[in-house]
């Protein structure tokens, strides 16, 4: 029997991941109607004074995830080098947004993933990788070597925490993953 609150009432409703006026259920990873009865496995009553958990200021999600665990300040160069790139390089050419639109999807579930992870440090090592990679491509003008390492990252974690390629809805190689992941 279901509780008697609503998907909306659940700390693990995501207001901020809208898809055709249904919300990101963290939990059950899919998208839930507000006003669906919530699950019956699983729930954890919203505080509703707490302010929303994805930080629309920075968007750089999973890098802040992995230099926090790593004991960096939030003004490090890796951030830095990573958030001029997204701000003065890919937000400024129009075939790289979809892929800022979709990260802005699962950044945000992944880092909390790995904020919770009791293997949090281990993973951050490994990620840590994929990020001096995409630096170094960087450094070295070369973007598309830098987004694809990026990319590869992500799907890393999206495989590690089992966060579902549909939500890529406007990245053709997430979907092109998603099928090799399945085959």
């Amino acid at each position: 029997m279901p509780y008697p609150w609503e998907c909306i009432d659940c700390d693990e409703y995501y207001e901020d991941l809208v898809k055709n006026g249904t919300f990101y259920c963290n939990k059950m990873r899919r998208y839930v109607s507000p006003k669906e009865s919530s699950c019956n496995t699983y729930f954890k009553k919203r505080d509703r004074n707490r302010p929303l958990r994805l930080n629309k200021s920075s968007n750089c999600y999973i890098t802040t995830a992995v230099v926090t665990i790593l004991g960096y300040e939030d003004n490090c160069e890796k951030l830095e080098t990573l958030r001029n790139f997204r701000d003065n390089y890919m937000k400024k050419h129009e075939e790289y947004l979809p892929l800022l639109e979709d990260y802005n999807i699962v950044g945000p579930l992944i880092s909390e993933r790995l904020e919770q992870d009791e293997k949090r440090l281990k993973i951050a090592l490994t990620v840590n990788n994929f990020i001096d990679a995409a630096i170094d491509a960087i450094n070295d003008k070369e973007y598309i070597a830098a987004i694809h390492n990026y990319e590869n990252m992500t799907y890393y974690l999206m495989d590690l925490y089992e966060i579902d390629f549909d939500l890529l809805s406007n990245n053709q190689k997430g979907r092109q993953r998603k099928r090799e992941i399945n085959q």
